[in-house]
């Protein structure tokens, strides 16, 4: 049927090497680009839309070609990798030089972060438009502490609380969270640190924080 917008996203394909009896997870850009450039000049035909949102910078070379070929626009979503390791120079400069050609040459370029569309900006992208937070600032704004959360994760009242929520992936970084409590910690009495989701590393959080004898002022929430 006829649609006003065609969006493809990553994540779609997955590939494992099972060989000598071990099933590893391997690099699927090189699948993905081609099952792409195999089935998207006919959805496009199918599906007549007015544009095309490529949502995932890793797809954007095969995407935006193809676009272009039906004559098409293509608004390309940038939502994270390896965006925010170009604007913070530590991408491979080759491999930089390419997705910023890639981001020049879509007509839409839509990063994730205002950060970003600076240090794209800075980088001679001009295309950009990006997406606000959608945070509500009255209920994430400086206010009084919740008592009954404290008193449920054995918080002192009078603690100064640092924060981090998020997947406990490497990504993430969460051991560099670690590290700065080794350092902060034995400078302010009153600090305690927040680990707040769940995620694959959250193990290694845990004993990391043992092992630094940090255990006592460092707790792990999964959910709030």
């Amino acid at each position: 049927s006829e649609s006003d917008v065609l969006a493809i996203s990553g994540g779609a394909w997955q590939a494992y090497d099972e060989t000598k009896g071990k099933r590893r997870k391997i690099l699927t850009t090189k699948i993905e680009h081609d099952a792409i450039r195999k089935i998207l000049p006919d959805l496009i035909d199918r599906a007549r839309p007015e544009f095309v949102v490529c949502a995932h910078e890793t797809l954007s070379g095969a995407v935006i070609e193809i676009a272009h070929a039906k004559g098409l626009p293509c608004a390309l979503m940038l939502r994270g990798s390896p965006t925010w390791q170009i604007v913070t120079d530590s991408y491979p400069a080759d491999r930089t030089r390419q997705y910023l050609d890639l981001y020049r040459s879509a007509d839409l370029v839509i990063p994730v972060g205002y950060y970003m569309q600076v240090g794209l900006a800075a980088r001679g992208v001009g295309n950009l438009r990006y997406i606000p937070n959608l945070l509500d600032i009255e209920k994430f704004s400086p206010g009084p502490k919740d008592v009954e959360l404290l008193d449920r994760y054995g918080i002192p009242r009078d603690s100064l609380v640092v924060l981090h929520a998020s997947l406990m992936q490497s990504r993430k970084r969460p051991l560099d969270v670690i590290d700065s409590a080794v350092l902060a910690l034995p400078k302010n009495e009153k600090l305690v640190y927040l680990f707040l989701g769940g995620g694959e590393r959250t193990g290694e959080l845990q004993e990391a924080a043992r092992n630094r004898g940090l255990q006592d002022r460092v707790r792990f929430v999964s959910g709030v």
